[in-house]
């Protein structure tokens, strides 16, 4: 059997004191993501801290991992030999989720730290060729950085930014190995084509077909919808499964809300709010 080709990961960490940070890195270096027989180059990305990126690489290198064929960390995405085949953006676990009531201190705090996040790594991932770029954004508030990143990197395509939000209404534990087991799982079926689970969620692009779209306006809301898996990273929307409508209520507040100090931020007025958003799921 011939050899695969070691697949470039880029594990972009919000915070390297999250909790489930540990496991994450264990489920993709043991195979549980990509793979038992998929080698790959891991590369860990953060800003907030050089001292820990640095320790955590060893810590990975000290493991010896027989999948991992290097391991490195960066700050930046300038390094032509390090273009990730995937990038995943693992996010803080956050408190407070999605709401539809008036921000609280601690959610506007949480948006603030999360718009500035993902600000910042969207102009770092805009360096980079796109052309078959796949980023995977999971955690706390996934959906919401990811029309964030839609947003400012608006040259992705559908097929190339998805979401996995950890926060299910009937999940049976927020732990940190449930949320990571969530994560990990979805993402091997979405890897492999293979569904292995009753219902299957991913985060995906609808389109708010009623204003037009400019350069410099929110144009769409990720969430969450049963898909299923029709190959390898290919998927459809699996209609005989209903969204909950409240959670759809909720994740669009939650994203209006950032999405206005994201234009506060850039010296825009948003006009979110004043249309009755109409969508349209854009298929991948």
């Amino acid at each position: 059997m011939a050899t695969k080709s070691p697949l470039v990961v880029c594990l972009c960490i919000e915070d390297l004191d999250c909790a489930f940070c540990d496991i994450v890195i264990n489920q993709i270096a043991t195979g549980h993501f990509f793979g038992p027989d998929q080698p790959f180059h891991l590369v860990f990305h953060g800003t907030n801290d050089v001292y820990k990126l640095g320790e955590l690489c060893q810590e990975v290198q000290d493991c010896a991992f027989p999948m991992i064929t290097d391991v490195s960390w960066q700050t930046t995405f300038n390094e032509p030999s390090r273009c990730p085949d995937i990038v995943l953006v693992l996010l803080s676990c956050r408190s407070v989720l999605y709401t539809r009531d008036k921000p609280t201190v601690e959610q506007f705090q949480s948006l603030l730290n999360l718009v500035s996040y993902m600000s910042g790594l969207s102009d770092l991932l805009s360096v980079i060729r796109m052309d078959a770029l796949k980023i995977i954004i999971a955690g706390d508030l996934a959906l919401t950085a990811a029309s964030i990143m839609s947003h400012r990197m608006n040259t992705l395509t559908a097929r190339q930014l998805l979401a996995i939000d950890v926060y299910q209404n009937s999940a049976a534990s927020d732990s940190g190995y449930s949320k990571v087991s969530r994560i990990c799982d979805t993402v091997r079926q979405w890897w492999t084509g293979i569904k292995t689970s009753a219902s299957t969620y991913l985060g995906v692009k609808y389109i708010n077909y009623t204003k037009r779209a400019t350069r410099n306006q929110q144009t769409g809301y990720f969430f969450s919808a049963p898909v299923n898996m029709t190959g390898p990273m290919s998927f459809l929307s699996d209609k005989d499964t209903p969204m909950n409508r409240d959670f759809l209520a909720e994740v669009k507040a939650t994203t209006d809300a950032a999405f206005s100090l994201l234009y506060a931020t850039e010296g825009q007025h948003s006009d979110s709010g004043r249309h009755q958003s109409s969508l349209c799921l854009s298929y991948l």
